[in-house]
């Protein structure tokens, strides 16, 4: 601004007004099951997956309305089975703040499957570089 001030662009004072210089961005269309047929769709597909751990995965995301990469990365320490809750430390959450999710029922047990195949929560943590889903395998330590 000072540079065009400078310049002789523009008058010191004015408002600089920049409508209709960019182009307006249209949003894009976000697919979502609105209606019980495409739910029961898409439930009877994440059902049908072949991956039981990704399965739960799927179904967590569902239960908690949380970011796919947020379940993808949960980790043991986080999660609660007891109390039914999972705390999300900040560096994990978009918006750099802890959040406390509350689990239903459904999904403390869609959790307490998967450590057949990732370890106890009780057992002593593995040696691993990647500890979260992305890694191929939810809930390390």
């Amino acid at each position: 601004m000072e540079f065009a001030i400078h310049s002789g662009l523009r008058e010191e004072g004015r408002h600089l007004s920049l409508k209709g210089a960019v182009p307006k961005h249209g949003k894009g269309h976000i697919a979502a099951a609105t209606n019980p047929d495409e739910i029961r769709t898409l439930l009877s597909a994440v059902d049908a997956y072949d991956s039981s751990v990704t399965r739960a995965a799927l179904i967590v995301t569902m239960l908690t309305a949380l970011r796919p990469g947020v379940v993808a990365g949960a980790r043991w320490s986080e999660i609660s089975l007891h109390d039914a809750e999972w705390l999300v430390p900040p560096e994990r959450m978009k918006t750099r703040n802890a959040h406390l999710v509350p689990l239903p029922v459904q999904a403390v047990n869609e959790i307490k499957g998967v450590p057949k195949f990732t370890g106890s929560p009780s057992s002593k943590p593995k040696a691993t570089k990647q500890n979260h889903l992305s890694s191929r395998l939810p809930l390390r330590y």
